[in-house]
């Protein structure tokens, strides 16, 4: 499941996002909540057009919640899930429920045990 800070993160990259996260931990589906896209439009359009185009590549799961970020923990409590995301704080909190974290670690990802 993929976050705001995650997407706009991997705009620069010049390897293959999917290829990066599948040599992690193999293959996945990916998952972008729906306020992850309404945050993403909020955004000048120099990030949001290609963040939005990145995140396309991924099935969208819809959510009526507000926050990005209480969508991810309400889910990270109910299901098993990587989460993808440079947010420190939400990575925490999702790591206390046995969720898993890839992030970005300069131009590679890194993957975090949940604790």
């Amino acid at each position: 499941m993929f976050d705001t800070s995650f997407l706009i993160n991997s705009l620069g990259m010049r390897s293959d996002l999917d290829f990066m996260i599948e040599s992690l931990v193999g293959p996945y589906k990916g998952y972008v909540p729906e306020p992850v896209i309404r945050e993403l439009k909020r955004f000048p359009k120099d990030i949001s057009v290609p963040a939005l185009l990145l995140a396309s590549r991924y099935a969208v799961i819809p959510s009526e919640d507000a926050y990005a970020d209480n969508f991810m923990i309400r889910e990270a409590r109910l299901g098993k899930w990587i989460l993808a995301s440079d947010d420190l704080s939400l990575s925490r909190a999702v790591r206390t429920y046995g969720i898993a974290v890839i992030s970005h670690a300069g131009r590679k990802l890194r993957y975090s045990a949940p604790v």
